[in-house]
């Protein structure tokens, strides 16, 4: 499959899962959960399911600004 494909794919599946309510349930994750959210997001990178290297670190800010930018 193409990469191209893939990418959207992994957004369909596994990126909208994480944004899911993310503003509200971020603060709650703890070190080790927020290490293993990290290792499999990079882990899709490394193997071309993603084509950026995603953080939930930064997934977070991102949706948290434009939930409040909706605001």
């Amino acid at each position: 499959m193409p990469k191209k494909h893939l990418n959207t794919v992994f957004h369909a599946l596994v990126m909208s899962r994480l944004q899911y309510a993310l503003p509200m349930w971020s603060g709650y994750l703890s070190v080790e959960l927020t290490g293993q959210i990290n290792s499999l997001l990079k882990r899709a990178y490394k193997y071309g399911y993603s084509c950026k290297l995603h953080t939930i670190e930064n997934i977070a800010s991102e949706a948290g600004k434009a939930l409040f930018a909706k605001v």
